[in-house]
């Protein structure tokens, strides 16, 4: 109906011919973008990635897994891509400081799994977890003092102190009043956070590889295309992701994968999604 309702819509505009509509998912898009990229390479499967502002991941999957009606009639031997949007996810567990967070955005209960790691989150998060150390006791009262309740960090912050010393003029003015054993305290807490971030980006790419029972064999391994600022950013981030991410594979079974990144990943799954249809 959507469809029928925007091809009226382009052809009130003046536009002839026959056009074709294709809603696609921006994190599809990256895993058709190494279908396209990568010809020359012998992959088993793919998976798209994005770790940016959100997070989501997607995978190949085979039509007989599927267990809905409306793909009954389907070639139950063909494929299709499986949008998981995992940032929605909410069994798996959460600390006392998750939870504070979580209630204080706009849609509580919603995209927790996001909300501990990705790129419009983390900056938040970890001024929660900042401001529960100064109430532990852990900084000195000057920077305690200078840490007043209308400051909230974004994720670049993050990115910026890592590399210390920070380059942000904002965040200088901040940190002026700490002393050697806060900006300790401070760095460490960041760096916890993206320890935490690869755990969590590892289980859910670890999932999609393990669903898609492919990878098995080291010759024809899974390619993972991955987007996303979050991810190219955070210190020491896609090393820490590829540790975990073997640990887990290793408990699971003999899976081999590699990461990758597309340049204009979007832009040319799309053009791939537009060919296809």
């Amino acid at each position: 109906h959507q469809h029928q309702e925007l091809l009226q819509a382009i052809k009130n505009r003046g536009y002839s011919g026959d056009k074709k509509v294709v809603i696609l998912n921006d994190t599809v898009a990256s895993l058709l973008s190494g279908i396209s990229a990568f010809q020359n390479r012998k992959f088993e499967s793919y998976i798209g990635f994005i770790l940016g502002t959100g997070l989501n991941v997607c995978y190949i999957e085979k039509n007989k897994n599927i267990k809905k009606k409306f793909i009954e009639d389907l070639d139950q031997e063909n494929y299709q891509v499986i949008n998981i949007e995992a940032g929605n996810f909410s069994k798996g567990p959460r600390g006392e400081i998750d939870i504070k967070f979580d209630s204080t955005t706009i849609d509580p209960g919603m995209y927790v799994y996001e909300k501990m790691l990705s790129g419009a989150y983390l900056g938040g998060l970890a001024t929660e977890v900042i401001r529960y150390a100064i109430n532990d006791g852990l900084f000195t009262k000057a920077f305690s003092e200078s840490f007043k309740s209308s400051i909230i960090l974004e994720s670049r912050d993050i990115d910026d102190f890592l590399y210390y010393p920070p380059k942000d003029g904002y965040f200088k003015n901040l940190i002026k009043n700490a002393s050697n054993k806060d900006l300790a305290f401070i760095y460490y807490i960041f760096d916890n956070l993206v320890e935490r971030a690869a755990i969590l980006t590892s289980i859910i790419l670890a999932s999609a590889i393990v669903k898609s029972d492919k990878g098995k064999n080291p010759c024809y391994p899974v390619c993972i295309i991955a987007e996303g600022s979050s991810f190219y950013r955070l210190k020491n981030f896609q090393s820490r992701v590829g540790h975990y991410l073997d640990n887990v594979l290793l408990q699971r079974g003999n899976y081999h994968y590699e990461i990758n990144k597309v340049d204009n990943a979007i832009i040319l799954g799309a053009a791939v999604a537009g060919l296809i249809g």
